[in-house]
C-alpha cells in the first residue's frame, strides 16, 4: 500500500516561465489561500486545499521558484511550510529546508488577479488556441473525467478555463491572434 504524500499535488511549475528576462514569472506565488503561476500566455489560480502540504497558512505572501516547487513535488513525501521555508523529508527520512524566493515585485499577484475577467462571457464565432499551452494548463489543473468549461470574453481576449466539479481553481489561456 502506497503511503500518502503530504506535498504539492499539481504541476503548477509547468505554467511558470523559465525566461531569465522575466524572473517574476518564474515564481509560484501564494496569497490568501491560493497559488498563482503564469508565463504571460497561461495563468492558473488554484486553492491551496488542492495540495497536501502541512501548515499551508505559512505560505501566505511567499513564493517559490518553479524549479524548487518541481523538486519538492517530485522528490519528497513530506513537506511542511514554516516561516523560514519548506521543510521536506524523503522516503529515507533525509531532511532539507528550501527557502522562499526573494520577490522583487510583491504586487505581481495583484496584477495576475487583475487579468482574470470579472464580466460575463460573450459569443465568439472563431478563436485560435495554441494546443501546447492548453495541454500545459490541463496538466497543471485538477480535472475530473467530466471535462472543462471555457468562457470566452471576446475575439483575441483571454479564455477562462474551469474544471467541471472542481471548485477553487481556474486557468486563463491567451488565444492565438487570428
Amino acid at each position: 500500500m502506497a503511503k500518502d504524500k503530504f506535498n504539492f499535488k499539481t504541476d503548477l511549475h509547468l505554467i511558470a516561465s523559465n525566461d531569465d528576462l522575466r524572473p517574476a514569472m518564474s515564481l509560484i506565488y501564494f496569497k490568501n489561500d491560493y497559488c498563482y503561476a503564469t508565463d504571460a500566455h497561461v495563468l492558473i489560480k488554484q486553492h491551496i486545499s488542492h495540495h497536501g502540504i502541512i501548515n499551508p497558512e505559512h505560505l501566505n505572501g511567499k513564493a517559490l521558484h518553479m524549479r524548487v516547487f518541481q523538486l519538492i513535488k517530485q522528490k519528497f513525501n513530506y513537506a511542511v511550510a514554516t516561516e523560514e521555508g519548506i521543510e521536506c523529508k524523503d522516503e529515507f527520512h533525509n531532511k532539507v529546508l528550501f527557502n522562499y524566493a526573494e520577490m522583487d515585485q510583491p504586487e505581481f499577484v495583484d496584477r495576475m488577479e487583475d487579468v482574470i475577467p470579472k464580466g460575463e462571457a460573450v459569443e465568439v464565432g472563431e478563436i485560435g488556441i495554441n494546443l501546447s499551452m492548453l495541454n500545459r494548463l490541463r496538466k497543471a489543473m485538477i480535472i475530473n473525467n467530466t471535462g472543462c468549461k471555457f468562457k470566452f470574453h471576446g475575439i483575441n481576449k483571454c479564455i477562462v478555463v474551469s474544471a467541471n466539479g472542481e471548485d477553487k481553481q481556474l486557468g486563463i489561456l491567451m488565444p492565438v491572434m487570428l
